[in-house]
């Protein structure tokens, strides 16, 4: 296993690397409480910016038993 290194931009494609160059230049978007920032900070991370995602899913129902 390698050492985590925090400034290494390895498999992080063009544009990724455009977007966190114009981060660096100013302040990004975060949903970080203060509180989950200094626990971040202190474990050694280096928040960059917010990701946003979604996930779909689906529960079947099924009736069982007499209709």
């Amino acid at each position: 296993m390698t050492d985590y290194n925090p400034g290494s931009l390895e498999g992080v494609p063009p544009s990724g690397v455009d977007r966190l160059a114009q981060n660096r230049e100013g302040l990004y978007t975060s949903d970080l409480s203060v509180n989950e920032f200094l626990l971040v900070t202190e474990a050694g991370f280096d928040p960059v910016g917010l990701v946003v995602g979604s996930s779909i899913f689906h529960i079947g129902f099924q009736v069982t038993g007499p209709r």
